[in-house]
């Protein structure tokens, strides 16, 4: 087995995990330790028989990307990718009406794509905090004249990806749960409700990158 960047594509020796995860689809999750003291994520496509490197933005890196985009539509539709963490298939189903807009936050409330048990969720993005995420959510929606916010497909969510991320849009999801851990210090439970997760397995990982903080406490 090889390891494959999802940022250059290249190849390295399978990473030996701290944390290792298995979903039904066959989905193993690795956390990597790397020389330079950072962690990576690792994720094993059991069909592909490859392991990627999931691909996990700076938010600053985020929020110079999301500024840059000309068009108001995309740029909403990034914004709200990582700031609701929300899946691809998500995005493709949030109406109008999902979005309630108040003074000091809007509250997203997604259609959970893989959660029976819980199947919608609420997003909260604070708009003094994070107004580069909220302003171009709520200006689209203010002009967007659809029943549906975004009316575009999966396939086409992958293509504005590629455009402005030069990457896959899930990494958005992946990015922004790795910072409601290490910056905003959610706990697993707290993840894995704003993520629409069925259980806290996923949330694991992500917990599992923020070693550091509790390393200090112990040192």
């Amino acid at each position: 087995m090889v390891l494959l960047s999802a940022e250059n594509g290249s190849r390295a020796a399978k990473p030996v995990p701290l944390l290792v995860k298995s979903g039904k689809q066959g989905v193993k999750c690795y956390v990597e330790a790397t020389n330079a003291g950072k962690t990576n994520i690792i994720k094993y496509n059991s069909n592909q028989k490859k392991y990627f490197r999931a691909k996990v933005f700076k938010y600053d890196n985020i929020k110079a990307i999301v500024s840059g985009i000309p068009n108001l539509r995309d740029r909403a539709l990034i914004a709200f990718l990582y700031g609701t963490g929300a899946r691809e298939v998500e995005a493709t189903t949030f109406r109008k009406d999902d979005l309630q807009i108040q003074r000091d936050v809007i509250l997203p409330e997604i259609i959970t794509a893989k959660h029976r048990k819980h199947p919608t969720r609420i997003t909260p993005i604070y708009r003094k905090k994070e107004s580069w995420i909220t302003e171009p959510i709520i200006e689209w929606h203010g002009i967007c004249r659809d029943e549906m916010l975004f009316g575009i497909s999966t396939r086409q969510i992958r293509k504005i990806g590629r455009k402005y991320l030069n990457s896959r849009t899930h990494s958005l999801r992946h990015s922004r749960a790795t910072h409601l851990i290490t910056m905003f210090n959610f706990g697993i439970f707290e993840l894995r409700f704003f993520m629409g997760w069925s259980s806290t397995e996923p949330a694991e990982v992500y917990v599992h990158l923020d070693w550091r903080s509790y390393a200090k406490k112990l040192g």
